[in-house]
């Protein structure tokens, strides 16, 4: 007898975390081989994970209005889950949560799961202080999986792959690719173009190399990549590309450069060495999984200047150095070293 015959999973986005807990949906697959296992996403982090086979997808929009919970209703009224693994708890997903029917609904301790996530579920599983990645197998782990080995697997898309390759044939090959990926999704997070533009002009005096411009199609990635290239000569993708492209073009890079952003996921999936930037964020928590040893971090040091003082609570491990200056710590030379 199987142990389960329906388990969804409930992780809308975002991309970095969408890509993080993939690892999850494959050790349940391994675990429980003749389970039905659906993906409740959201796009676009559904195209980045697409290919994957015997996975059913339910791709919803984030509802905005009556009528879009009433379809989100009618959606799951006939289907019901042996378990549901709530892995985002957010106000929004607290308003989907009790839409979907299941016997078990696995959310996250009250320290992770905040905004009344324990109102929408009916088991938690503990607190630890681990990285998001392993806070995601936490719940495979709940539910008597054994083998909990980090496992992407993910296949590039085959139109993206060929777009890549005709891209490599016109930059010309034999160099080096290095993709820097300058903007974070929020702006706090993203290194200043000086720092980009002294560790590009150290690359391009050194080596053989073709440096790329990626992101996303916001305005401060634009206004970022658009300051760079004043002083630089680089490739501008910026903007130009899909995410399947993004994907693949990362997996053919070199190595990538970029803030704590969903790219440094995606080079972590996909096996591409990447140094990803931290100082907002703790990188055992939000780092590359599987690369923290290229991580450059001055996590710690923004603490102590510009953190302010309070009593030491459990979610101290979650604390965000929120000032402008958190990431001018951070030097060119820090970036030179590590390269």
């Amino acid at each position: 007898m199987i142990p389960y015959k329906s388990i969804a999973v409930f992780r809308l986005s975002a991309l970095g975390d969408v890509l993080m807990f993939l690892p999850t949906v494959r050790a349940l697959q391994r675990n429980f081989p003749e389970t039905k296992i659906t993906w409740i996403i959201s796009k676009p982090a559904f195209d980045l994970v697409r290919t994957i086979e015997e996975i059913e997808f339910i791709v919803i929009d984030k509802p905005n209005s009556p009528t879009d919970y009433w379809r989100l209703k009618k959606l799951f009224q006939h289907r019901t889950f042996d378990v549901l693994i709530a892995a985002q708890a957010s106000f929004r997903a607290h308003t989907i949560i009790p839409l979907i029917k299941a016997r078990q609904k696995i959310g996250y301790d009250k320290i992770r799961g905040q905004e009344l996530h324990s109102w929408v579920v009916n088991e938690q599983i503990p607190f630890r202080k681990v990285h998001t990645l392993e806070g995601f197998m936490q719940f495979a782990e709940y539910l008597g999986a054994r083998d909990l080995q980090v496992e992407w697997s993910l296949t590039l898309d085959c139109h993206a792959k060929i777009w890549v390759t005709e891209k490599k044939q016109e930059w010309g090959v034999g160099n080096k690719l290095v993709l820097i990926n300058p903007a974070a999704s929020k702006s706090e997070r993203s290194w200043h173009a000086q720092g980009y533009i002294e560790v590009i002009k150290h690359l391009q005096a050194k080596l053989p190399v073709t440096v790329v411009l990626c992101g996303g199609p916001g305005k401060h990635d634009r206004w970022l990549a658009d300051a760079i290239m004043q002083e630089v000569a680089v490739i501008d993708l910026v903007g130009k590309t899909t995410l399947p492209q993004l994907l693949a073009l990362i997996a053919a890079a070199d190595l990538l450069l970029c803030p704590d952003t969903g790219p440094s996921h995606m080079a972590a999936a996909v096996n591409t060495p990447v140094i990803a930037l931290h100082a907002v964020t703790r990188p055992e928590i939000s780092g590359p999984y599987g690369q923290l040893d290229k991580v450059i971090s001055k996590y710690e040091e923004a603490k102590k200047a510009f953190a302010r003082s309070k009593k030491q609570q459990a979610r101290d491990w979650f604390d965000k150095n929120h000032h402008p200056e958190v990431m001018h710590l951070i030097t060119a030379q820090d970036v030179i070293a590590r390269l």
